[in-house]
């Protein structure tokens, strides 16, 4: 949404729904996919003009069909709860539909099961083998993403192999189906895990870790954002708010992929 000078974003929710709240003037609203070739969109463009502040308010209607045949799907796996020896460690993986094809097929994660064991999991696993998890899903529609949370139990420094402050769980995600996959690259996540003893549980942190390769440039990172409540009441109408750098990254290209409460995202200029 740009009124000329000045512009911003919004995001749909999982029904294709959306809002933003602006002042008078004329604005032009420009759906923005993250794959515009997949889709065909009707209208382009469109403008929304208001006179004043009288608490207008004006609906848009934005039509999405295919364009040709495209299978995209995307992985990724976050910690939920960080790793500390002797305790639960819990986890969440995620996988969306970025094609234009309904699409069935495996999400799994490996892990070293010497390590660490598994506890539980939200959906109960269609596979369980040693350091291994596996899931079967069906009709994962365009735009759809989905997540599995599951927990597991860190070894102690006493146990063998012991688990220390400092030393790495590594992790290797995969959805499937890859034959015919767009972009095959991003249906594997790799997740290097730092074990920690103590942490904050308000913070954010980039899941490809701290320092990156040049090589990662012009490619997707991803990022993972916790907040607690610490008091002793309901924490309402929440709001968590960044400033990302548009000269370190290009703005139009941030999606939200998964939240574990009901969210309300806008970019309005570089503040998110």
């Amino acid at each position: 949404m740009t009124d000329g000078t000045n512009s911003g974003s919004t995001f749909t929710n999982f029904e294709g729904d959306y809002a933003f709240f602006m002042n008078n003037g004329t604005f032009t609203l420009t759906p923005q996919l993250e794959n515009p070739t997949y889709f065909n969109v009707s209208p382009v463009t469109t403008q929304i003009a208001f006179a004043n502040n009288n608490n207008n308010t004006a609906s848009q209607d934005f039509c999405i069909t295919p364009n040709g045949t495209h299978n995209d799907l995307e992985v990724v796996l976050a910690q939920v709860t960080p790793a500390r020896p002797g305790f639960d460690a819990e986890y969440r993986l995620v996988y969306k539909n970025k094609g234009n094809q309904p699409l069935s097929g495996a999400v799994s994660v490996t892990f070293d099961d010497a390590k660490s064991d598994f506890v539980s999991a939200s959906i109960t696993p269609t596979s369980n083998t040693t350091g291994s998890l596996l899931w079967s899903y069906n009709n994962l529609l365009p735009f759809e993403n989905r997540s599995i949370a599951f927990t597991l139990n860190v070894n102690t420094p006493t146990e063998t192999p012991a688990v220390n402050n400092g030393d790495i769980l590594a992790f290797n995600a995969q959805i499937t189906p890859l034959t015919g996959d767009e972009v095959p690259a991003d249906n594997v996540f790799v997740y290097n895990q730092t074990v920690v003893g103590s942490f904050d549980p308000n913070d954010i942190y980039c899941l490809e870790g701290g320092s990156l390769d040049p090589s990662m440039i012009g490619n997707y990172l991803h990022y993972n954002v916790r907040f607690e409540n610490t008091g002793t009441a309901a924490a309402e109408n929440i709001v968590v708010a960044t400033t990302i750098n548009p000269a370190e990254y290009d703005l139009s290209s941030l999606q939200v992929m998964n939240a574990s409460h009901n969210v309300y995202t806008r970019l309005n200029g570089n503040l998110v």
